[in-house]
Protein backbone atom coordinates (compact mmCIF):
# COMPACT_ATOMS: atom_id res chain seq x y z
CA UNK A 1 0.00 0.00 0.00
CA UNK A 2 2.89 2.49 0.57
CA UNK A 3 5.26 1.07 -1.48
CA UNK A 4 6.86 4.06 -2.48
CA UNK A 5 8.01 4.74 1.40
CA UNK A 6 9.36 1.55 1.71
CA UNK A 7 11.49 1.58 -1.45
CA UNK A 8 13.21 4.81 0.37
CA UNK A 9 12.97 3.75 4.41
CA UNK A 10 16.09 2.93 5.95
CA UNK A 11 14.61 0.14 7.78
CA UNK A 12 13.07 -2.53 5.73
CA UNK A 13 13.35 -5.60 7.90
CA UNK A 14 11.43 -3.88 11.17
CA UNK A 15 7.63 -4.61 11.80
CA UNK A 16 5.38 -1.60 12.19
CA UNK A 17 5.31 -2.77 16.17
CA UNK A 18 8.52 -2.31 15.88
CA UNK A 19 9.04 1.60 15.14
CA UNK A 20 5.56 2.51 16.21
CA UNK A 21 5.30 4.14 19.73
CA UNK A 22 1.49 4.57 19.63
CA UNK A 23 1.57 8.60 18.62
CA UNK A 24 5.19 8.44 16.00
CA UNK A 25 6.25 6.32 12.97
CA UNK A 26 10.50 6.23 13.58
CA UNK A 27 11.19 5.67 10.64
CA UNK A 28 14.21 7.69 8.47
CA UNK A 29 14.51 7.28 4.71
CA UNK A 30 17.64 7.21 2.08
CA UNK A 31 16.57 10.82 0.99
CA UNK A 32 14.32 13.61 1.29
CA UNK A 33 10.79 13.77 0.25
CA UNK A 34 8.75 16.34 -1.85
CA UNK A 35 5.07 17.30 -1.21
CA UNK A 36 3.76 13.70 -2.14
CA UNK A 37 6.25 11.99 -0.37
CA UNK A 38 4.97 14.26 2.66
CA UNK A 39 1.28 13.41 2.26
CA UNK A 40 1.54 9.70 1.94
CA UNK A 41 3.87 9.64 5.20
CA UNK A 42 1.16 11.73 6.70
CA UNK A 43 -1.59 9.04 5.20
CA UNK A 44 0.60 5.69 6.45
CA UNK A 45 0.58 7.55 9.97
CA UNK A 46 -2.94 7.75 10.01
CA UNK A 47 -3.50 4.05 8.43
CA UNK A 48 -1.54 2.74 11.50
CA UNK A 49 -3.38 4.69 14.14
CA UNK A 50 -6.19 2.78 13.25
CA UNK A 51 -5.00 -0.37 14.29
CA UNK A 52 -3.40 -1.95 17.69
CA UNK A 53 -0.37 -3.39 17.35
CA UNK A 54 1.91 -6.01 19.15
CA UNK A 55 4.93 -7.20 18.76
CA UNK A 56 3.57 -11.20 18.92
CA UNK A 57 3.80 -13.33 15.78
CA UNK A 58 0.85 -12.64 13.03
CA UNK A 59 -1.92 -15.38 13.12
CA UNK A 60 -4.04 -15.51 10.02
CA UNK A 61 -7.41 -16.11 10.26
CA UNK A 62 -9.95 -17.82 7.86
CA UNK A 63 -13.21 -16.96 8.18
Amino acid sequence: MFWDLFEICNQPDCSVAQVWDGTTLKLTFRRCVDLRGMLRWNQLQDHIRDFLLSTSPDLPIWS
